[in-house]
């Protein structure tokens, strides 16, 4: 009688909470840190496995997620920066993770083209550098004033000897010597830079994302322009989200935490990408494009991860597969079935404070 009982009451709740489309998962919403699809977002695998360097298991599943990176050569080399908890490295796809520089608060990190071995995180006040696979550290900068921090870190896909780092007040700091000396190449006043990006087909491009626009700069930074004008009055427009090169020069998707934009020729003109919902009706917390396939967009709000496979003219929305928000969205370059996804522990925008 009992068992006929919680028979009939499930059968209803599997209506309410499945719903076509829905897929139920295992442990679904018990965990953050990153999970990988291979199937658009419609199922789910938690990589939270963490080897131990005492021996044993451990999880990141609790981490805060700010970024996760390929090495170019080989997607299966995986790197996770986290909120809090310094960078975890993968050389398995993300099956196994590695400690690597603990104790962090990672606003970003990058890596040099030209070796697997060097890479270079921002965190706080300082950037830090490994040459040899993160066995050891340096600090190749450190930041004087005490209430300014480094927001971005970004190294020049064709010439890695090139670098650039911006930070909260609006300063564009440039490298020439892979990070051993630095100079101030331009300020945007008062305001916080929160990223850059620097175009891969021509590296003369790069574009700095700040609360009073997009700059871009033709000449590695020599000279910059506001190229946002178009963009202005349009919900949330430079709250920075994500910003991706595309499939030829000049081309970069733009994700604002209102709505998501493509370029075709540098921000000269702008297309944006139509929401299932509607402009500025969800708060995208993530976003990303195939980069085999540029009208294949994914993008995350607090709750929901969707997919278009025809630049927006349809979506599958689908329910996240962690209680957190998405907060980065990677689609792996030689296997485009191959999507990661990191989450955060969302706070709404009224307790942001910016």
């Amino acid at each position: 009688m009992i068992r006929k009982i919680l028979v009939l009451l499930t059968i209803p709740l599997l209506l309410l909470f499945g719903g076509a489309g829905c897929t139920f998962r295992i442990g679904a919403g018990a965990e953050g840190g990153v999970f990988r699809t291979l199937d658009g977002g419609n199922v789910w695998l938690p990589l939270s496995r963490l080897e131990k360097t005492t021996g044993g298991y451990g999880s990141v599943g609790d981490v805060q997620v700010q970024k996760i990176l390929f090495d170019d050569r080989d997607s299966n080399s995986v790197f996770l920066a986290t909120k809090e908890n310094g960078i975890y490295a993968s050389i398995n796809g993300g099956e196994t993770w590695s400690s690597v520089l603990p104790g962090v608060a990672v606003a970003d990190m990058a890596l040099d083209t030209s070796s697997r071995c060097v890479l270079y995180v921002a965190a706080a006040r300082q950037i830090f550098k490994t040459t040899d696979c993160s066995q050891h550290w340096n600090v190749v900068f450190n930041e004087a004033r005490k209430d300014v921090s480094v927001t971005s870190i970004s190294v020049d896909p064709i010439h890695p000897e090139t670098m650039y780092a911006t930070n909260t007040v609006g300063d564009i700091l440039k490298s020439n010597d892979r990070g051993t000396t630095w100079s101030v190449i331009y300020r945007v006043p008062d305001t916080l830079i929160e990223g850059m990006l620097i175009d891969r087909w021509d590296s003369n491009l790069v574009y700095i994302f700040t609360r009073k626009g997009i700059f871009r700069s033709p000449n590695k930074g020599v000279m910059w322009e506001n190229i946002s004008s178009a963009l202005e009055g349009k919900p949330r427009i430079f709250s920075f989200t994500a910003a991706q090169s595309l499939d030829q020069k000049g081309a970069f998707l733009y994700a604002s935490r209102g709505s998501v934009w493509k370029t075709q020729n540098a921000g000269s003109t702008w297309e944006q990408v139509p929401f299932l919902t509607g402009e500025g009706t969800v708060t995208v917390l993530a976003a990303a494009a195939n980069p085999q396939n540029t009208h294949e967009i994914y993008y995350a709000t607090p709750s929901t991860f969707y997919s278009t496979q025809d630049n927006g003219l349809t979506w599958v929305p689908r329910p996240l597969p962690s209680s957190r928000a998405g907060s980065y969205i990677l689609v792996d370059p030689y296997n485009a079935h191959r999507v990661y996804l990191g989450t955060q522990v969302y706070k709404p925008p009224s307790l942001i404070l910016f």
